[in-house]
């Protein structure tokens, strides 16, 4: 009898079905999905946190639902060019794809581009983190001013629901008195014309106590700054002024002056809407060096469609879709929602 002898190496299946680099750039972008996790996560849960109704609407915070909608579509298209830059390499068109290469280098470049209008805007309305005003609300204020209570009430600012921080309270309203004063003192150079320069006196007649009603409090400095929502929409001063209420009319006498606005949760919203995009936008920004740096190469030296350039477009194509992928979920939960 005789036995046979099999060579069982050939069944044996070393590894992982995939190339060392492919498996590294999975690795990668599990650890970059535990990030975004975490964030978004911490986001709701700030978010639920918050009384009904009181968290920031976009137009509030100064948010453009177009421009987001617009840097979706951009990345939407340049995730599709960076597809077709792969394909055309693998068919050994390196022309066509260094040239959809291009476009999605582009398509990124647009997307960093309105990314940057929308934060010029948050930090000339002042709506940074740490520097808007959302803790005016004194515990006793339906004492001290019951009328001012009531409308605090109607705005979903009830006492004791919202944060106060007297401290904080007074900064807002030196800051914004500082702000003033050097405006009336040179209207010219901080660009402002004659209705936002009364606009300016009579909001610092009204801190420094000598207009015709008794000095205002930080709280109701804060509504008369407050952006219009779709839910209050004539609620810009929580006391009578001649002031028009509507939004082109507050665009015209507060806008210019760039001052604090009074957001409630406004700090909260800003910290979140930050550090989610700012972290996606520094991930757009890696991406885009990349690109740039393949786009180089393949300027100066041809990008020869071999197995290394097809592997490298396929895996920096990998990355890019990720980016997308998390900025289809930030848009929503950020500008709709």
């Amino acid at each position: 009898m005789t036995t046979a002898t099999v060579d069982e190496t050939q069944y044996i299946q070393r590894g992982i079905p995939v190339s060392n680099g492919k498996l590294a750039m999975w690795l990668f972008l599990v650890t970059e999905i535990m990030f975004f996790t975490g964030l978004i996560g911490t986001y709701f849960l700030l978010r639920m946190g918050t009384p009904e109704n009181a968290w920031p609407e976009p137009h509030a915070v100064h948010l453009k639902e177009w421009m987001g909608a617009l840097n979706t579509f951009v990345l939407i298209v340049s995730s599709f060019t960076i597809v077709l830059a792969h394909s055309a390499i693998t068919r050994g068109n390196s022309k066509r794809a260094l040239q959809l290469l291009g476009a999605t280098f582009a398509l990124g470049l647009v997307f960093l581009v309105i990314k940057a209008f929308e934060y010029t805007a948050k930090f000339n309305h002042g709506i940074v983190p740490g520097l808007m005003g959302d803790n005016l609300v004194d515990p006793d204020i339906a004492t001290t001013n019951p009328a001012l209570a009531a409308e605090l009430k109607e705005l979903k600012l009830t006492p004791g629901v919202h944060p106060y921080d007297a401290h904080g309270a007074l900064a807002y309203k030196q800051d914004v008195k500082t702000r003033l004063e050097a405006i009336v003192a040179d209207p010219g150079a901080h660009h402002v014309d004659g209705v936002a320069l009364q606009t300016a006196k009579d909001l610092l007649a009204d801190i420094n106590g000598t207009a015709d009603r008794p000095p205002i409090l930080p709280v109701q400095l804060g509504l008369k700054l407050r952006p219009p929502t779709r839910q209050y929409p004539n609620k810009y001063y929580a006391d009578p002024t001649d002031f028009e209420k509507n939004e082109k009319d507050y665009e015209s006498k507060i806008g210019p002056l760039h001052l604090r606005p009074y957001v409630q949760y406004g700090n909260l919203w800003s910290s979140s809407y930050f550090a989610m995009t700012g972290f996606h936008a520094v991930h757009v920004g890696g991406g885009l060096i990349v690109f740039a740096i393949i786009l180089i190469h393949g300027l100066r030296r041809g990008l020869p469609s071999n197995a290394w350039n097809v592997s490298m477009l396929e895996l920096t194509g990998l990355y890019w879709h990720f980016v997308d992928i998390v900025w289809i979920f930030l848009f929503p939960l950020l500008y709709l929602v």
